[in-house]
C-alpha cells in the first residue's frame, strides 16, 4: 500500500497491490502447469489510483473546492453589468472557448455584485466583468475567486493568461 496524509491530517491509502490466495480457492480456479498437473493460481489485485471516487474526494478535500484552473469544472464566468452587455459577454465567452476554456455567462437578472458573490461561492477561478467601457475597449475586468481585482485587460490577453495557466497546470489563483 502507498499511504499518505490528507489535508486534514488523516491517513489514507491511495495505491494498493495485494496478493490473494483465498479467492482462487473460493472460485475453484485451476490451471494446467508445464508439468501437466493442475495448480491453484494466485491472484494479484492492484489499484494504481484506487477508485475514481476516492481520488476525486481527496482532490476536493486537498483544494477545499478551490480547484486550480486546469481542474475546475467551470474555469471562468463572464458577468455582464447590465442586460445590454449580455451580447458582449457572450462574445467574450466565445473568444475564450476558442482556447478550449470552460466558460459560462451569467445572464441572470440579478445585480452585478450578487453575480460576483455567486461566482465566488461556486469557487470559479476567474470572473470577467463586462460593461460599456470594456465592450468599447474589447476588454474585461478580471477578478480572482478570492476577490482580488486585476483591472481591465484586453480579452486576448486574458485568454492567453488562462490558457497558459491551464496548460502549465499552475496552482494559482
Amino acid at each position: 500500500d502507498v499511504n499518505f496524509q490528507t489535508a486534514q491530517g488523516k491517513p489514507e491509502t491511495l495505491v494498493t497491490a495485494q496478493v490473494d490466495f483465498h479467492l482462487p480457492a473460493q472460485f475453484e480456479l485451476e490451471y494446467v502447469g508445464e508439468d501437466g498437473d493442475r495448480h491453484r493460481p494466485i491472484i494479484v489485485h492492484r489499484g494504481l489510483l484506487s477508485t475514481m471516487e476516492r481520488m476525486v474526494a481527496l482532490l476536493i478535500e486537498e483544494y477545499e473546492g478551490n480547484f486550480p484552473l486546469w481542474l475546475a469544472p467551470t474555469q471562468a464566468i463572464v458577468i455582464p453589468i447590465a442586460d445590454r452587455h449580455i451580447e458582449y459577454a457572450e462574445e467574450v465567452a466565445k473568444q475564450l472557448r476558442v482556447h478550449r476554456l470552460r466558460v459560462e455567462v451569467d445572464g441572470r437578472n440579478e445585480r452585478m455584485n450578487a453575480k460576483v458573490r455567486d461566482a465566488q461561492l461556486r469557487k470559479i477561478p476567474y470572473a470577467l466583468i463586462v460593461g460599456d467601457r470594456e465592450a468599447e475597449a474589447q476588454a474585461a475586468a478580471l477578478r480572482l475567486r478570492g476577490g482580488e481585482n486585476l483591472g481591465a485587460l484586453p480579452v486576448v490577453d486574458i485568454a492567453e493568461r488562462l490558457r497558459t495557466e491551464r496548460d502549465t497546470k499552475a496552482l494559482v489563483p
